[in-house]
């Protein structure tokens, strides 16, 4: 797991999946935010099944940052996934949307083939994907010169018993202190687009906190950018996916509430 000081990430997708955003509007949005560096990340389609493939990485024709950041990238993710494939050219120069439309060095990463029968199996697990996310953000955190630091001390005053009670009340379980299948079967999804008000959000900021995760900030009960940034620190210090959204499945619950 990786923290850099000065660091701000900003998603242009829709998290939920449930909404396509097309590559010129997430770029606008890249772009009206001010990005310093902008990372279009995919897996490939040959339209056939075959057994090549391998990570390929592009940057726009004559950007000279973003080839360096492009070659970067490719080497992080090479060494962190191992999936080099049998590409002629791994890495190219193209005028994608995505870094033809940037206002900043941009970045198109093609991490896998979703049809090779070589790629397809790695590609799709979790492992996979924080490995080649994490190797892609230390790359361009070592290219923009951020230091890495550690997380805040623990804080006291909110213990981990406080916080189950408080989040087995929030979510209507039988309030004991102690985490169990009854309690985990009763909580919810939380992130910026789901239960963003939720009851147990507080909780979890409060909890964040006492973690020394200080990002979190104010426990306002509403979670907003903040509190995606601190649950993301959260997810990649516990190895659990790093999505910002508090689920059973990704475990986050589950690390929280220290069943595992």
């Amino acid at each position: 797991a990786r923290q850099y000081a000065g660091l701000e990430l900003l998603r242009t997708d829709d998290p939920t999946g449930e909404t396509f955003i097309d590559i010129p509007d997430r770029v606008a949005k890249a772009n009206a935010w001010g990005a310093d560096v902008y990372i279009d990340m995919h897996h490939d389609a040959a339209g056939k099944v075959f057994s090549g493939g391998g990570v390929t990485a592009f940057c726009y024709p004559g950007s000279v940052a973003g080839r360096k950041y492009r070659d970067a990238i490719y080497s992080a993710v090479i060494a962190a996934g191992g999936l080099k494939g049998n590409r002629s050219q791994p890495l190219q120069e193209k005028a994608f949307d995505s870094l033809r439309l940037s206002n900043m060095p941009a970045v198109l990463v093609e991490y896998g083939f979703m049809d090779s029968s070589v790629d397809a199996p790695i590609i799709m697990t979790d492992d996979y994907a924080q490995k080649v996310g994490t190797a892609t953000m230390a790359a361009v955190a070592e290219l923009a010169g951020l230091e890495q630091q550690a997380a805040a001390p623990a804080q006291s005053g909110y213990s981990l018993e406080q916080f189950i009670r408080e989040v087995q009340s929030a979510c209507g379980a039988d309030v004991d202190g102690i985490a169990g299948p009854e309690t985990i079967s009763k909580t919810v999804t939380l992130s910026e687009s789901k239960n963003r008000t939720h009851a147990a959000v507080a909780a979890v900021q409060k909890r964040l906190a006492a973690l020394g995760y200080s990002q979190v900030g104010e426990a306002d009960g509403i979670a907003g950018v903040m509190f995606t940034t601190a649950v993301v620190a959260f997810q990649e210090n516990n190895r659990c996916w790093a999505d910002g959204e508090i689920t059973a499945r990704n475990k986050t619950w589950r690390k929280l509430l220290g069943m595992e």
